[in-house]
């Protein structure tokens, strides 16, 4: 992947996640993306992070709470 400066970020994956009809079968076409750079994979933050964008999405409930 490439980021907003043009570097290449080796480290860096995209992930999918198919929406659902009622039934849970995947609708073609109809997903969510993310991507988690290198550096958040790096610090072992991926979880976490992705665990608060899908909440974001609706996708889960009562995972993710930010605590500092």
């Amino acid at each position: 992947m490439e980021n907003e400066k043009g570097v290449l970020d080796h480290g860096s994956v995209q992930i999918n996640v198919a929406k659902v009809d009622e039934e849970g079968r995947a609708i073609p076409g109809d997903n969510f993306t993310y991507a988690l750079c290198g550096y958040i994979r790096g610090r072992g933050e991926s979880d976490d992070s992705f665990n608060r964008l899908a909440q974001e999405d609706g996708l889960l409930k009562n995972v993710f709470s930010y605590t500092r």
